[in-house]
């Protein structure tokens, strides 16, 4: 579901090391309610940075993210996160590279 590699980022303003990317690929529907907890230890998670370091996250790309993941997703950290916060979550049921690279170079994307 995630792992770390060196990127280059393309916006000197935005703290290059919060950028967060999840990869949902290969999650299907009927395992839903299996990632509930993992759904709701992101938004924990998230809400803590939120409360002692606001400004660190810089963005959150959730990809390749199914519909009904969405939703959960959705309800629960609609219910933790400030609007701050949930500006900084990109969702994408794709793999978002136009909204990447934005942020990245195209081999920071490859790579990822």
């Amino acid at each position: 579901l995630t792992r770390e590699v060196g990127v280059t980022c393309k916006t000197p303003t935005l703290a290059c090391g919060n950028i967060e990317i999840y990869d949902f690929r290969g999650i299907a529907p009927s395992q839903v309610w299996s990632l509930l907890p993992g759904i709701r230890a992101f938004a924990k998670a998230i809400s803590i940075g939120q409360q002692h370091y606001p400004e660190s996250l810089g963005v959150c790309f959730l990809l390749f993210l199914p519909k009904s993941v969405a939703y959960v997703l959705q309800n629960v950290v609609n219910g933790v996160l400030g609007g701050s916060t949930k500006e900084k979550l990109v969702v994408s049921q794709g793999d978002c590279a136009e909204e990447l690279g934005r942020f990245l170079d195209p081999a920071s994307i490859q790579a990822i």
